[in-house]
């Protein structure tokens, strides 16, 4: 699933972008992270998210978008930057930091697909995230993208993906360390991907497919600080 992340403090371009995201991936599955200030998108960045594309406003209240970009995505990075701003005398400073795109507002649709087009021509050329994962004697890499959830099953380990599953002997324990920051234990017999997580409700989490996966007594507090850090941060 492709995690996109879009900070603008105007409201009416957070919908507009959002809108045209709609129109350009209708093949794509996709999340959104939506954010009406910098803090509050360094705050996601610093509980975990690592967003695939990145859609800056250069002028932020607070902090210059060129700036934050420096800060949550310096180079090398996997973050494909596209900078937007109404503001011409930002066309040279966007160069001060990686980024795959300039878009001056308002937003046209065409330019729009075209900036995001590459962003993810780039995004997929990049060598994937992945687990390694031994299955008998075969070494398999899983990316860490397609991951849904980890289930422990007595001796096996289950890994519930978006193209399937797939078993090996071993125990939660053993792949936990591996995991990226978006990764949550809920239970000691499961560890999801916040970024298929739909709902949170009092003792399970809903996934993106109805999928409810049981939230132990013991883990319920961190793993509802965690969605909400990881989905809904200030802001």
């Amino acid at each position: 699933m492709l995690n996109i992340a879009l900070c603008d403090d105007e409201a009416a371009v957070l919908r507009q972008l959002q809108q045209l995201l709609a129109e350009a991936l209708t093949d794509t599955p996709y999340h959104i992270h939506a954010f009406s200030s910098p803090a509050a998108l360094a705050h996601a960045a610093g509980h975990g998210l690592a967003p695939d594309i990145a859609i800056l406003d250069i002028r932020l209240e607070g902090q210059n978008g060129i700036q934050l970009a420096r800060q949550l995505f310096p180079d090398p990075t996997r973050t494909q930057v596209i900078f937007i701003t109404g503001y011409l005398e930002f066309c040279s400073s966007v160069y001060e930091t990686a980024h795959v795109y300039f878009l001056l507002k308002p937003l046209e649709a065409d330019a729009f697909r075209r900036a995001l087009e590459k962003a993810l021509a780039v995004h997929r050329a990049l060598p994937a995230q992945c687990l390694m994962v031994q299955t008998g004697t075969r070494l398999q890499r899983v990316p860490f993208a397609s991951i849904r959830y980890l289930e422990s099953q007595g001796r096996k380990l289950v890994f519930h993906c978006q193209e399937g599953e797939l078993t090996c002997y071993a125990s939660l324990a053993d792949y936990l360390p591996r995991l990226p920051p978006r990764f949550v234990q809920c239970h000691k017999s499961f560890c999801v991907n916040l970024d298929y997580v739909a709902a949170l409700e009092t003792s399970r989490l809903i996934l993106d497919r109805d999928e409810p996966i049981p939230i132990s007594q013991a883990r319920r507090a961190a793993t509802r600080q965690r969605f909400l850090d990881y989905a809904l941060p200030p802001g």
